[in-house]
């Protein structure tokens, strides 16, 4: 998870590591954090093993996730997709 700020700064001079409009694009077409996203509109079940595997991890976290612009926050993080989690490791 990355703090939203990095994310967005458009309280300050520094450039953004990257965009939301990336970030929600690359949710977009990651079927996992789609799956997530899901969960996130529309409630966990009542039991994490009745979770799907890529999505039980969060199940703990079901109670502080919420969806912004079409990414998972917790917070003010963000969930990063899967196909961006190198790119924003190395960018900080």
């Amino acid at each position: 998870m990355v703090h939203m700020n990095a994310i967005l700064s458009e309280t300050d001079d520094t450039d953004p590591i990257i965009s939301i409009g990336a970030v929600a694009r690359a949710a977009a077409n990651d079927t996992e954090y789609q799956s997530l996203l899901q969960f996130v509109r529309s409630g966990f079940p009542d039991s994490r093993h009745a979770t799907p595997g890529p999505v039980r991890q969060y199940w703990p976290l079901r109670g502080i996730l919420h969806q912004y612009e079409g990414t998972v926050n917790m917070d003010n993080r963000i969930i990063i997709p899967r196909t961006l989690r190198v790119t924003i490791l190395f960018s900080q």
